[in-house]
């Protein structure tokens, strides 16, 4: 367990302690032991990534010690393989609708032959290298040329999950950075998560082979991605570097970024709680009528700014966000128009190359274009409710601690949405998931990327790949790499865009509603609260006056403690 860990694990109980202990505070034992529970629990996922024969399993077995990896495996045989530390050793199979299938560690082999039937595996082992990484859980990846349903299962799951990315390159095999390899790396580059490449099976290539490829990778990569990292020469016997990257990684910092939104949030809001019941305390009655009339006041103009927001969602937030990705997705397949020529002309895997390159684009332009849909949604609520008294409600702060949250929230979603403690509705996790209410309305639209963006891509592609036959068998003979390409243009692309672009229009239509309901039903419940902690601190007021300073002044002791906690997290 990582120090953040600890400290944000040790901050949180120190949060519910003050929260059992204190009646205005009590909502947020929940939420705040949800939260805990999700820091404790969570893991890094650093995907091994790179083409089929890559190395990747066989560097994995050098870092492990021993040959628990199959290497011999076929495409078909590939699934992706979670690496777990555990005293008991077994193997969990999890198929696509998260049931399990639990098989002896010996059975391996046995399991990777029903590959197709799993989403993913994983493999506790009894290894100390496994123990001394955690909270890191490497995985090996199907390589790039996996079946599509394979390789489609891997992207959807691990591209927004994983934290990290080692991605290989072999010397004897691939000897230089392809678009297609160029292709995956984006995918990760795009949703702002690092990769270290590096060249494997250098052991099979002369020293100065090796040079060269090194010098063009490295040049390849500052290009595209100004990639500054220097690039590893890997062998069959290179654990030892693995377990430098690995360690190498600031998973401190990982868990910074993940989680100090959230607590600070849960933190602002108990003080902004206290806040209210201080003042309310402090309220003659006609004092606190007059603060609920404003945050009922506040209720009404969030209807009416969710009403102008659902009427003008299409002209303000989907027609150009659509246009902009689909923008986007021609852009990725114009730019791989040769490639796809070249692999049609050799007979190569057309399928796999389009759905390689849809992937590494689309989802992580939905999820950014998604989050700006957010970030505006927020400002305009956050508008209309700018008149109350910051004195009644501490919502602007709350409005500005939510966008925050938002462009971090996916990795709390997986864990939570993957937990035993939260399988419940989608409805459950706007309003209790995380304990943020914008943290979990955010965890739940990232999260939808992930179930949606499969079976977008697998309709477009299915209904596009029953063209491709026709289109390149008319030329194919001809061997024309020009033809092919013009063909890959002017035909296959606009109709796989023509597939796209009805998808994204539903899709966008059903999922801004989405937002915009939620977004307003959090800023509705967080003003009801409001009104709900005014009322509750007036009934103190039928308390003797100094029984009534006494909660004062215990609230005010609590409210330290808390600026404390948001000063050291």
């Amino acid at each position: 367990m990582t120090n953040k860990q600890k400290s944000y694990i040790e901050c949180g109980n120190k949060a519910i302690n003050i929260a059992q202990n204190t009646d205005c505070l009590n909502d947020k034992i929940q939420e705040l032991s949800l939260l805990t529970k999700s820091i404790e629990n969570q893991e890094l996922l650093v995907p091994v990534i790179g083409g089929f024969s890559s190395g990747k399993s066989s560097l994995i077995n050098s870092f492990l010690g021993s040959n628990v990896l199959g290497v011999a495996i076929t495409p078909q045989t590939a699934i992706a393989t979670e690496l777990r530390y555990s005293s008991e050793e077994k193997i969990e199979a999890i198929k696509d609708d998260e049931s399990i299938d639990v098989f002896k560690i010996n059975e391996l082999e046995k399991v990777e032959e029903k590959a197709q039937t799993y989403n993913h595996i994983k493999l506790y082992l009894n290894n100390q290298k496994l123990k001394e990484i955690d909270p890191i859980v490497l995985v090996d990846m199907p390589g790039f040329n996996a079946p599509i349903a394979t390789h489609n299962k891997a992207i959807n799951r691990y591209m927004p999950n994983g934290v990290y990315f080692i991605a290989l390159l072999s010397g004897a095999d691939e000897k230089t950075i392809t678009k297609t390899y160029i292709t995956e790396l984006n995918g990760i580059h795009t949703r702002g998560k690092e990769f270290q490449l590096c060249i494997s099976k250098t052991n099979m290539i002369p020293q100065r082979d090796i040079e060269q490829i090194k010098s063009y990778a490295k040049d390849t990569l500052e290009m595209e991605f100004e990639y500054s990292k220097d690039i590893e020469l890997l062998d069959d016997n290179s654990g030892a570097k693995l377990e430098k990257i690995l360690k190498d990684i600031d998973i401190e910092s990982l868990f910074e970024s993940i989680y100090k939104p959230h607590i600070s949030m849960n933190l602002k809001e108990m003080e902004s709680t206290i806040n209210t019941t201080i003042s309310a305390l402090r309220y003659d009655k006609q004092d606190a009528i007059n603060a609920i009339d404003e945050l009922k006041n506040g209720i009404s103009q969030i209807e009416i700014e969710k009403k102008k927001a659902i009427d003008n969602a299409n002209s303000k937030y989907n027609d150009t966000n659509i246009e902009g990705i689909i923008g986007v997705v021609s852009s990725a397949l114009s730019n791989n128009a040769t490639t796809l020529a070249q692999s049609a002309l050799n007979g190569g895997d057309i399928q796999s190359a389009i759905n390689n390159i849809i992937n590494s684009v689309l989802p992580s332009e939905i999820q950014k274009r998604l989050s700006g849909i957010q970030q505006n949604v927020i400002d305009n609520f956050k508008l209309s409710i700018g008149n109350i008294d910051m004195k009644a409600s501490d919502i602007q702060t709350w409005a500005d601690g939510l966008k925050e949250i938002v462009s971090g929230a996916c990795f709390v979603a997986n864990t939570l949405l993957n937990s035993d403690i939260n399988k419940k509705s989608s409805s459950a996790l706007v309003s209790s998931a995380i304990g943020i209410g914008g943290g979990a309305l955010a965890a739940q639209a990232l999260a939808k990327i992930g179930f949606t963006i499969n079976p977008v891509v697998g309709t477009i592609l299915s209904a596009v790949f029953a063209i491709l036959p026709g289109i390149f068998g008319k030329i194919a003979d001809s061997k024309r790499l020009e033809a092919v390409k013009e063909q890959v243009q002017n035909e296959v692309i606009p109709s796989i865009l023509s597939q796209i672009r009805p998808k994204l229009n539903e899709y966008f239509a059903k999922t801004t509603n989405e937002i915009i309901n939620a977004i307003s039903q959090e800023f509705t419940q967080k003003m009801s609260e409001k009104e709900d902690e005014i009322k509750n601190a007036q009934k103190e007021k039928e308390l003797a006056i100094s029984e009534v300073e006494d909660k004062i002044s215990y609230l005010e002791d609590r409210r330290v403690e808390i600026q404390t906690l948001i000063k050291n997290i």
